[in-house]
């Protein structure tokens, strides 16, 4: 399962191609903060998240700021079901058009974002 949200209550704009650009579509709070605590559950979370970062991607969408305070569960842990998990603060996202760059992000932490994300760079930000 993938889900896009929004913790801080602000708007994504989404239209049929994938841009952020027409209809708009707001999205309000949803899911539970999740930190995992064995390797099963680091594997699931991770799992999760990169099928959610490779429809962003195929979609030109990259979200620029991935780390666990932008993640949470959508359910309580389990351990017979695989954990999902939703991806949301798209506050830094970009869309790309062809050929283009997502343009430098100078306000994120060092700690938590790669360096490149300070200049122009593409998906490769949410994947190191």
């Amino acid at each position: 399962t993938i889900g896009l949200s929004s913790f801080k209550g602000n708007h994504v704009m989404v239209n049929p191609t994938g841009h952020l650009l027409g209809m708009k579509g707001y999205f309000s709070p949803y899911g539970i903060a999740f930190y995992p605590s064995t390797l099963t559950q680091l594997l699931q979370a991770l799992l999760s998240v990169s099928l959610i970062v490779q429809f962003l991607h195929q979609l030109k969408i990259v979200h620029n700021d991935i780390r666990w305070q932008n993640i949470c569960a959508i359910e309580a842990y389990e351990s017979n079901k695989p954990l999902r998990m939703l991806l949301f603060d798209f506050d830094d996202a970009f869309a790309f058009e062809t050929n283009q760059q997502c343009p430098g992000l100078n306000h994120l932490s060092y700690e938590e974002h790669p360096s490149k994300v300070e200049v122009e760079h593409g998906g490769e930000v949410d994947v190191w």
